[in-house]
């Protein structure tokens, strides 16, 4: 193909080419040009034919063209012209836009700019809103290629990021076009979904590039080079430790459709309001759950109080009078029942009296056993760095030398060996596993893996 190079060739006897802006999209060439006629700069892209030119290139150019002339936004380029040329060493066409004066968020890390959190915040609430008007169309318009170098900024203050753009619609699709036909995989690796891989596309696949582009302008890593984990970036290591940034940017890039957030102005809301699950659902505590969950921001509490306590029950503070009847019932029963079975019946109390309490923070996770909700008993602790899931265990039987026994439903979060269970007498519900278990995976950035047990489990050895 023809490489238009020189400055002042005029196109359509209009359009004088100033300076070539890179390449698009299937060879299409980018320039910026002045409209001779107004005497404003725009810009020119040219899709020419020649070898290895395919009609397909065609068919998305004109898409592009066609959806261009339909959008009115202060933050996308306006559709202005488009013409054929035919020249004796140029034949193709030429789309006409308005020209942004402004770098791509791409070329402002390569010349060394670093975004801070409040930055990108402002970046990502910008990009949403633009989504958000691409998606309300009727029929959805998706982008299908959203990344830094797709992205301008510009206007930038001691106050603010500046404005952001959206440009390069040469992916673009609507969700019509995907009817009745072939599908044309297009976008970049790294900031692709599943689903688009697969040449299916929708408005949360944007919102997938969107938060792939959010992690690179944090971490100045392609997210292809980040490490992967069942199709996940895992980019957790590589960020400013801002918890709820972090799982909001899980719920932009689950590989999973029904785990990603489902609309840009549910993103929008999650990243304002701190929210960080794609569900809804499964956010609040169930109703008539006694489980109390604290997010103090640095650290998760989770307190799992034991059912034999009743409801309503206002029981006394441990300490003075109420350690003091604590050690007076306890010598009562070792005088009349003796040492052995006093201390057994005693551990057997004490048992339907403990509460369980989980904390997590960034350095540790450890559980914890309060007598009556308030004095510490036994306490078991591991690092941070050490917890690699959460497990959820499905209430089951087990059969063995004593018989069947009923096992409740549990959550375990795993810190190498060591094992670390959320579970209740009488078993977590349905509802609480599912909020539990999704409260601490979000809080921790670790996956959720379900045991597979049969209904009864077989006796273990050595059991």
């Amino acid at each position: 193909m023809v490489q238009l190079q020189m400055n002042g060739q005029v196109l359509a006897q209009r359009y004088q080419i100033e300076a070539s802006l890179g390449k698009g999209l299937g060879g299409q060439q980018t320039y910026r040009a002045l409209d001779r006629s107004t005497s404003q700069p725009v810009v020119l892209k040219l899709l020419q034919f020649g070898p290895g030119f395919e009609w397909e290139q065609l068919k998305l150019f004109q898409r592009e063209a066609q959806i261009l002339e339909t959008l009115d936004h202060p933050a996308i380029p306006k559709y202005l012209d488009s013409f054929e040329i035919d020249g004796p060493d140029c034949k193709g066409f030429v789309l006409v836009q308005t020209y942004i004066e402004a770098q791509s968020l791409e070329e402002q890390l390569t010349t060394g700019r670093a975004f801070s959190v409040a930055e990108v915040t402002q970046v990502a609430e910008q990009l949403l809103a633009i989504l958000s008007y691409l998606h309300q169309h009727s029929p959805s318009i998706i982008h299908r290629d959203i990344k830094p170098s797709n992205i301008l900024l510009r206007g930038r203050s001691a106050h603010h990021v500046g404005e952001v753009s959206l440009v390069d619609f040469g992916s673009v699709q609507n969700l019509v076009a995907t009817q009745g036909g072939t599908i044309t995989v297009v976008g970049t690796y790294g900031y692709m979904p599943p689903e688009q891989f697969g040449g299916r596309a929708v408005p949360a696949s944007d919102l997938y590039s969107l938060g792939a582009t959010i992690i690179y302008l944090l971490t100045g890593m392609h997210p292809a080079d980040l490490p992967q984990r069942e199709l996940r970036i895992e980019f957790e290591q590589h960020v400013p430790k801002e918890r709820r940034l972090q799982r909001w940017l899980r719920g932009m890039i689950e590989p999973a459709l029904d785990k990603r957030f489902e609309s840009a102005e549910q993103a929008l809301e999650a990243l304002q309001s701190g929210r960080a699950l794609a569900k809804d659902a499964a956010r609040g505590r169930p109703a008539g759950s006694r489980i109390r969950l604290r997010d103090r921001g640095d650290r998760l509490i989770i307190r799992i109080p034991n059912p034999s306590l009743g409801k309503g029950i206002n029981l006394p503070p441990v300490n003075g009078w109420g350690c003091g009847l604590a050690v007076v019932m306890w010598w009562i029963w070792v005088t009349w029942m003796g040492v052995s079975w006093g201390s057994k019946l005693l551990l057997w109390t004490m048992s339907l009296l403990l509460e369980k309490w989980l904390f997590i923070d960034d350095k540790s996770v450890s559980v914890e056993y309060r007598l009556l909700g308030q004095l510490p008993m036994h306490r078991r602790q591991s690092r941070r760095q050490y917890v690699t899931q959460v497990e959820v265990v499905k209430a089951h039987r087990r059969q063995d030398k004593w018989g069947t026994r009923e096992l409740p439903a549990e959550i375990i979060i795993w810190a190498g060996n060591h094992d670390y269970r959320l579970s209740k007498v009488g078993g977590l519900t349905t509802p609480e596993v599912a909020w539990l278990s999704q409260e601490v995976s979000d809080w921790m950035g670790v996956e959720i893996t379900d045991r597979q047990v049969p209904l009864i489990e077989p006796e273990k050895k050595g059991t």
